[in-house]
């Protein structure tokens, strides 16, 4: 059922569980009985698909301000990994090139991003849901201020919740368009 095994009547922090499955939309069966064990034991539960997709799923759950940062942050980790790259495919195309770049500072370096690139990952995996939850309750609460309990209320809750795949598609399309537009430039500085 789309309440996971609540009552719809039931509430969570002063939220019918009903109004919270309309807000969650897809997969609301597994949020809610989440949800309300992590209010009830003010605990966290782990979110495989936040610890394998970072800012995507972020995106996806439109959780945009954590997942501007989060992309953003990948970007940053990601450049001794395309310094790396661009003396590769130097030394590739000239291999009496010298390196630019100090590749023992490079190894180091990237392997520090690794490991903010792991943390960053397991703080997602643990923290997600308990971010996203605090974000559906925050909004719910907004909307019931706004619109109590009118016509227009249960409209503004499927239109501000569920999940948003445009959000994904774009952060994947910045992604790849970044990608091929450092290799442009890789590219046009070699010749």
């Amino acid at each position: 059922t789309p309440f996971g095994g609540l009552n719809p009547d039931e509430e969570i922090e002063d939220i019918p569980v009903k109004d919270l499955a309309i807000f969650l939309g897809q997969n609301s069966h597994y949020f809610l009985p989440r949800f309300k064990q992590m209010k009830e034991r003010n605990s966290n539960s782990w979110n495989w698909s936040a610890f394998l997709l970072t800012h995507y799923y972020l995106f996806y759950r439109k959780i945009n301000w954590l997942g501007v940062l989060m992309f953003v942050l990948s970007m940053v980790l990601s450049i001794p990994m395309v310094c790396s790259y661009y003396d590769t495919m130097l030394h590739a195309y000239s291999p009496n090139t010298p390196a630019i770049f100090d590749q023992q500072m490079l190894f180091l370096l990237g392997s520090v991003a690794n490991l903010f690139n792991i943390g960053i990952r397991f703080f997602l995996g643990m923290f997600a849901n308990r971010i996203y939850m605090n974000q559906v309750f925050r909004k719910i609460r907004k909307l019931k201020q706004e619109f109590d309990n009118t016509p227009e209320y249960h409209s503004m809750l499927v239109k501000n919740g569920s999940v948003s795949i445009g959000l994904v598609i774009a952060a994947v399309a910045l992604t790849v368009v970044m990608y091929f537009a450092v290799v442009f430039v890789m590219i046009s500085i070699m010749l």
